[in-house]
């Protein structure tokens, strides 16, 4: 080892601080990966009680759409925008006939409405949409102070209405959201670190297929030589010469709408 570490490439390799970085960064999305894949087998074992990173979490809503991320701005129309969003959510929860049940559905990730009896959550619902309403029926957003304080007031009636717990649940939705939400609301980190992990699975599945097929198919070409080989020769040449993207398109339309993706066309 310590032969390694002196010998010539070792040391070039050193001064070169652009690979470095970029060594440190592939180690670190090999680490991720690697250990999204061994959580989800622990946890399938029964070792773990449930996985680092698993597929529902990629799909749960953690709050509003297009929230930003660290570091980002967000327009007052876009934050009364989402104010409007939990108010209609808690509208319908509080509006339904098993209130306590409704609220439950309300749960985003560890962001859920507060444990309060629901005449409480009644009126902090009504106060703040007095508040939203009489933001938007005025001219306080062409008033800069004036909608900063406003936002400000409706947004913290929001805190006491939606609450984030204490503790480890507190810390890790703040880790979900610190890239912010799509469209759909779901955690764009969460979504990000696991398809590190569907990434690491279709290249380590793509290239034993091609080592498998590969290794055959030469091989065959070796050992038998004649038509054999010229059939390979025009298997693989003619394979290379169709575009890649003509090629998935094709091979998604035949395993579409069978038995593969548990789907069959009547």
């Amino acid at each position: 080892m310590k032969r390694f570490f002196q010998s010539r490439g070792f040391l070039k390799f050193k001064k070169n601080r652009g690979a470095v970085v970029a060594s440190a960064v592939i180690a670190v999305y090999v680490l991720i990966g690697g250990w999204i894949l061994v959580s989800e087998a622990l946890a399938g074992i029964g070792v773990l009680e449930k996985p680092w990173i698993s597929l529902g979490e990629t799909l749960e809503r953690v709050g509003p759409s297009e929230q930003p991320g660290i570091g980002q701005a967000q327009s007052y129309e876009k934050r009364l925008e989402d104010a409007s969003f939990l108010l209609e959510l808690a509208d319908r929860a509080l509006a339904s006939q098993d209130v306590e049940a409704a609220l439950l559905e309300t749960r985003m990730a560890e962001l859920h409405i507060a444990e309060r009896p629901p005449d409480e959550l009644r009126a902090l619902v009504a106060r703040a949409w007095t508040l939203y309403d009489e933001i938007w029926t005025s001219d306080v957003l062409a008033d800069r102070p004036t909608i900063v304080a406003d936002v400000a007031t409706l947004e913290g009636v929001l805190d006491e209405l939606f609450v984030v717990p204490d503790g480890y649940a507190g810390w890790r939705y703040a880790v979900r959201t610190s890239l912010g939400t799509d469209r759909q609301g779901r955690s764009i980190l969460v979504r990000a670190l696991y398809s590190i992990k569907v990434a690491a699975q279709i290249g380590m599945v793509t290239a034993l297929i091609s080592v498998l097929f590969g290794s055959l198919l030469g091989a065959a070409a070796g050992f038998f030589g004649g038509w054999v080989d010229g059939l390979v020769i025009w298997l693989y040449s003619t394979l290379s010469s169709v575009p890649y993207l003509v090629l998935l398109v094709l091979v998604a339309y035949l395993f579409t709408g069978g038995p593969l993706d548990g789907t069959l066309i009547p």
